[in-house]
């Protein structure tokens, strides 16, 4: 079998092919991630040319309830190693800058209303509050991407250095 899976915001593709069977399949939809499209072409492959009888449904829907569930348990791991009542190493204000890096692009942090803004290369975004020391945590903008966490790293001079977002660091420019 071959495929490929695709999906933007709002919208999910697949296709497959079994190339021994001439037969190729083709999904698409309108609801980002649903995961239905894997027991789709799974299901039409055996109606169509292998005569399997699997309940496909069933499968996935417990693959990706236990996926969901793994998820959802390391999020609670880690909301538990929260310290509580810390405050950061600065104003809420000195965050705020442009930091860069040359694989990952461009981040651009903005403090409003106690809040940080991230913006990612104008594309990953994302409303940050203080969770401890000086790392913010808060959703992205498209909320099926989870919550997010930025850290700062500081230098030895007590200045931000770098900027760690959404698993990408980036050194700081406009010190």
């Amino acid at each position: 079998m071959n495929f490929h899976t695709g999906s933007l915001a709002g919208a999910i593709a697949m296709h497959a092919q079994l190339p021994e069977e001439k037969l190729g399949i083709y999904i698409f939809g309108n609801l980002d991630h649903a995961e239905l499209r894997h027991a789709l072409i799974y299901k039409a492959f055996d109606l169509f040319a292998l005569g399997g009888t699997r309940d496909w449904n069933a499968e996935f829907l417990t693959l990706y309830k236990n996926i969901d569930a793994a998820n959802e348990k390391k999020q609670k791991d880690f909301e538990a190693l929260r310290v509580m009542n810390t405050s950061t190493s600065l104003p809420l204000e000195a965050y705020a800058g442009k930091y860069t890096d040359p694989l990952y692009g461009e981040l651009i942090i903005t403090a409003e209303n106690g809040k940080l803004r991230a913006v990612g290369n104008n594309f990953v975004k994302a409303t940050l509050e203080h969770w401890h020391y000086d790392t913010f945590r808060g959703w992205f903008d498209k909320k099926w991407y989870g919550k997010g966490n930025l850290t700062f790293i500081l230098g030895a001079d007590g200045k931000i250095a770098k900027a760690s977002f959404a698993g990408m660091e980036f050194s700081r420019i406009d010190k």
